[in-house]
């Protein structure tokens, strides 16, 4: 009979064993959910933020363009008033023409 009490005590003690494996298994659960829970909410903030700043750089590489295309119009007009400027100084060197006439072929 105290063999059987033993068997018993020995069955108890694993069951208890097994109760507090098993309640830790369910809070290292319930924390590795609460975990997993904030990273995908980090996850989605960087997210939202990095769409965000991708947002801005497409703006800015756009008006970066536009700025360039401004730019390269200004120098190619400013190249072709010089232009203007050098043929009406020959112009006026070599006398063929008069300052009013070149001043009204600019018009």
């Amino acid at each position: 009979m105290a063999q059987t009490y033993e068997d018993l005590d020995a069955i108890t003690q694993l069951l208890e064993e097994k109760q507090t494996d098993l309640e830790l298994a369910a809070k290292i659960g319930k924390n590795l959910l609460a975990k997993n829970h904030d990273l995908q909410s980090r996850l989605l903030e960087t997210e939202k933020n990095l769409n965000a700043r991708d947002e801005v750089i497409s703006q800015l590489n756009h008006n970066l363009s536009v700025k360039d295309n401004l730019l390269r119009i200004f120098l190619r007009d400013s190249d072709q008033i010089t232009d203007i400027n050098d043929d009406e100084v020959s112009v006026l060197s070599s006398g063929r023409a008069s300052p009013v006439r070149s001043q009204q072929g600019l018009s």
